[in-house]
């Protein structure tokens, strides 16, 4: 067992440990009158097959989190290996509606904008929101689902970019 942490170094302690939590690199992406916003995320988590729904983190200092507040749609679109290219403009290299001129990027009937070579996107209405810290947790409530083939999963681990490989 390790020492017990003092509440100053909680916090960085915790983001250390949270690096290693292997996870699938999203895009989330939404539009609110007719403006597009995007980021990259990790803070993804089914919450229920039935109904179907997901769970997703977005800081409320972030550009994304009012239009999903106000607009109550999102695409989460898992990325493959081939778009590793997107993480850094999603992550800030890139501002607002530049962010989606890279990528395959279409307009979903609903408003919503998905990028349409992802490996699966979940369509999502926000069905409830819970402000907690810095975050506020959506849970959307899934309305479409496209699979798009089988693909390596661009993975985040330790603050870098992976990849799966099968143990069997």
């Amino acid at each position: 067992m390790s020492d017990t942490q003092h509440p100053s170094n909680l916090a960085g302690d915790f983001k250390s440990g949270m690096r290693r939590l292997a996870s699938t690199i999203t895009i989330i992406a939404s539009a609110h009158q007719e403006e597009w916003s995007g980021m990259v995320a990790t803070a993804v988590s089914a919450v229920s097959a039935d109904p179907p729904s997901l769970v997703i983190g977005v800081n409320q200092n972030a550009s994304l989190h009012h239009p999903v507040s106000a607009g109550e749609l999102f695409s989460v679109n898992l990325l493959a290996t081939q778009h590793s290219h997107l993480v850094r403009p999603f992550s800030g290299a890139l501002k607002g509606a530049d962010r989606f001129a890279l990528g395959n990027w279409k307009l979903h009937e609903t408003g919503m904008p998905y990028l349409a070579d992802a490996m699966v996107n979940f369509l999502c209405k926000v069905d409830a929101k819970l402000e907690y810290g810095s975050h506020t947790l959506f849970i959307g409530s899934v309305q479409a689902i496209h699979i798009n083939g089988d693909a390596a999963p661009l993975i985040w681990q330790d603050g870098g970019f992976a990849s799966t490989i099968p143990l069997d």
